[in-house]
């Protein structure tokens, strides 16, 4: 849920992509951003870089039949999306 309003409030800013940075030994984060679409660019000193692209994200997240929290998050920022 916290990344469903991480990336709402990146595309209300205007951000059309992010670059992630994550520890390469911490494989559950990276697995999560490559589901949401997530390519991975580099790996420097244990950190491996990502780029994300916020609205590919979005829609990743979107069509999750996870949790009922994210669909809560979704409804709550409609007027955003």
């Amino acid at each position: 849920m916290l990344t469903a309003v991480l990336l709402i409030h990146c595309r209300c800013e205007g951000i059309e992509r992010m670059d992630v940075q994550i520890l390469s030994e911490n494989h559950a984060a990276a697995s999560l951003v490559r589901s949401l679409g997530g390519e991975k660019c580099g790996t420097d000193q244990g950190v491996s870089d990502y780029v994300l692209d916020t609205a590919a994200a979005l829609g990743a997240l979107r069509r999750d039949p996870g949790p009922a929290g994210l669909k809560a998050v979704f409804a709550a920022f409609a007027e955003f999306l």
